[in-house]
């Protein structure tokens, strides 16, 4: 199975967000609210796999995102 890695720009538009929200999520949001990362040497890079899994997840007990 091969792993799909995007840069944050990619990631950003992927997820309908600014790439300042991705690197403010980085730096300020408690660790595990964090979008799941790697960095290869100074480059940040985001597996689309691991990070749709994981918005799936948090986004599932958030009633504030479900239409009434």
């Amino acid at each position: 199975m091969e792993k799909k890695w995007v840069k944050s720009a990619e990631l950003a538009k992927h997820l309908n967000v600014s790439v300042s929200f991705l690197c403010n999520n980085r730096r300020h949001t408690e660790k595990s609210k964090v979008i799941p990362y790697s960095k290869l040497g100074r480059k940040v890079m985001y597996d689309i796999e691991v990070v749709d899994a994981f918005v799936a997840k948090n986004l599932a007990g958030d009633s504030s995102t479900v239409a009434e």
